[in-house]
């Protein structure tokens, strides 16, 4: 029998407002620091003790991981854009049909409204979407990842 636990662990909460904000804390927190997205799965991990840290960031707050832009041909979906934007937008819908179209079909609607593209591959690949997000990036349809930038 599985064991269910009603309350989240405590941990400290880091809600940086820039890119190179979330980079210093995950910098300073190293392997310890839960990096949030949508956090759809994060809450239950959390809950179910399936993941442990002593510190959560946050980056919703953080505007240069959000929205779509063109790109080298392609486009950047930045890594907190939601699925509903992504299904939504126009150039991915014209040249990228089938990654729109799994966008818009995942999931429950409200998921889709909070749920990330990045988050959704990465951490949720049984969620059907992995397969349009692969073949439309090898198409040239990119997902930024944020990466220490040297000052």
């Amino acid at each position: 029998m599985a064991i269910v636990h009603d309350v989240i662990p405590p941990f400290q909460l880091f809600q940086p407002s820039s890119l190179d904000e979330a980079l210093d804390l995950l910098d300073a927190r190293g392997t310890e620091a839960w990096v949030m997205a949508g956090g759809m799965d994060s809450f239950d991990w959390l809950k179910d003790r399936t993941k442990r840290t002593s510190a959560v960031v946050e980056l919703s707050q953080v505007g240069e991981l959000h929205g779509i832009r063109e790109s080298d041909g392609g486009f950047e979906i930045g890594a907190m854009t939601t699925l509903t934007d992504v299904a939504e937008h126009a150039g991915i819908r014209d040249r990228f049909g089938m990654l729109a179209e799994a966008a818009g079909l995942v999931a429950s609607p409200q998921i889709r409204n909070q749920g990330t593209l990045a988050a959704m591959s990465r951490r949720t690949p049984a969620a059907g979407i992995t397969g349009a997000a692969g073949t439309a990036t090898a198409q040239a349809a990119t997902s930024v990842t944020p990466t220490r930038r040297r000052r």
